[in-house]
């Protein structure tokens, strides 16, 4: 006898059986069998920026389109020369009228993980929150810092001339706003684009929509659903197909006001896929992740046409995140190999009268503006310069994350944070000058 044909739902339910849990299609399973997560559960494409889901999703950055930056085979020993009283210190801060204690501050800022690094050893390390030393935590714009120190090897070797307009290496934006603007301009966020930070423009048609949807920010799902065949749709699938209808900002000059644009370190990680031959995440893992010295794997984020996104959202442990900082601490060398040129990292903090002033005229003066106290000198090569004597610098990131690091010091301080900034303005924002003062008391 010819055995009945099974229909498609009826083979999953026969499956789902053999697992000793039959779940009907287009159920959602309840009770004490249910799946369950992180308290914050469940988290959407949608409500991944609610203040309650951000937490979980800062740890857990790399369930959204990702590519791993696999560790080497060296790993570099943190040691631990702990300071048992550590959080007792006192800091005066900028802008504060009393001094702050470094715990009690930590504590207020509500942080995920601190972790101070002195002459290579451990001073200081905790998690707060259930985090832990093993945990991913996503850099967010922390991330263009590691892209600025990309650059900085092609740069050195000849390959790209600061100079020169992106447009010179890549040739669909001729005809944007990066034909008109150098670089070194783009490195600095001096650019001068055309690109609103008006709320209006976000809804569907407006630029910065379209933009933070193919970044991931929003949810991305007309897009896929308009380009399921790429080669024949008429719809920009991913961030790059956005960079050539930029223009140029008829107000302002470019090279004269820093304005922060991620737009700028798109076109930075495009160019350096462009100019290496090599898509972007490999190259970073090839000639910086793989040569650090890691404990772990680090993961980079897509955009929907599964390009690495080189505008943040680069997920690694603190500890990781720390010896990226010890790599430029050490002036590019990592365990007496050169990784990043020390050219390079000199020339990011030894800015000029010339990039003071671009970055005084910038256009953020509200009170949580990050310069507000003077501490920020200067920007460059996608980095927060706070003394160029010291070589002091640090990255900064979406919700409290930063990496600073001061070769005077031998210093380095990694911090994650989940915070939305306008729960905590004060202590998510000013934990950068926390890390200065730190590290100048030690």
């Amino acid at each position: 006898m010819r055995p009945s044909r099974l229909s498609k739902p009826t083979i999953l339910l026969a499956i789902l059986g053999l697992c000793g849990t039959v779940v009907s299609l287009g159920q959602s399973a309840t009770g004490p069998d249910a799946p369950r997560d992180y308290p914050y559960q469940p988290v959407s494409e949608a409500t991944w920026q609610n203040p309650e889901n951000l937490r979980w999703m800062t740890r857990n950055f790399s369930i959204k389109p990702s590519l791993m930056l696999p560790r080497g085979s060296l790993l570099v020993p943190l040691p631990y020369r702990i300071d048992s009283d550590f959080e007792n210190r006192k800091l005066h801060l900028p802008g504060y009228p009393n001094v702050v204690q470094l715990g009690s501050f930590l504590q207020a800022a509500d942080i995920d993980g601190y972790i101070v690094v002195k002459s290579g050893a451990i001073l200081y390390e905790r998690y707060f929150n259930d985090f832990d030393e093993h945990l991913h935590h996503s850099w967010f714009s922390s991330a263009k810092s590691l892209i600025g120190m990309a650059m900085g090897i092609l740069v050195e070797e000849g390959r790209v001339d600061v100079e020169r307009t992106p447009a010179e290496y890549l040739v669909p934006l001729a005809g944007s706003a990066f034909g008109q603007v150098t670089i070194r301009q783009m490195l600095d966020m001096t650019s001068a684009l055309a690109y609103t930070h008006d709320p209006d423009a976000l809804e569907p048609g407006h630029f910065r929509f379209e933009y933070f949807s193919r970044a991931g920010m929003f949810p991305p799902f007309q897009i896929f659903q308009e380009t399921l065949e790429p080669a024949s749709s008429k719809t920009v699938r991913g961030v790059r197909g956005l960079m050539p209808m930029l223009e140029a900002n008829p107000s302002l000059s470019a090279g004269h006001t820093f304005e922060y644009q991620n737009i700028n370190v798109d076109v930075a990680g495009w160019l350096i896929e462009e100019v290496s031959g090599v898509p972007l995440h490999m190259f970073l893992r090839d000639n910086i992740w793989a040569k650090l010295g890691t404990e772990h794997d680090a993961f980079m984020p897509t955009d929907p046409n599964y390009t690495a996104l080189a505008a943040g959202g680069l997920s690694s442990t603190l500890r990781d995140a720390a010896r990226f900082g010890l790599c430029i601490v050490n002036d590019g060398k990592v365990g007496g190999k050169q990784v990043i040129p020390k050219s390079w990292i000199q020339k990011t903090y030894q800015y000029s009268k010339a990039d003071a002033a671009q970055f005084a005229n910038h256009l953020e003066t509200d009170a949580r503006d990050i310069s507000v106290f003077g501490t920020v000198k200067a920007y460059r090569n996608f980095w927060y310069i706070l003394d160029k004597d010291q070589g002091a610098m640090a990255s900064r990131g979406y919700l409290g994350q930063s990496i600073y690091v001061n070769s005077e010091k031998n210093i380095v301080i990694a911090y994650f944070a989940s915070v939305p900034q306008m729960q905590k303005p004060a202590e998510v924002e000013h934990l950068m000058f926390l890390s200065h003062a730190l590290a100048n008391q030690l």
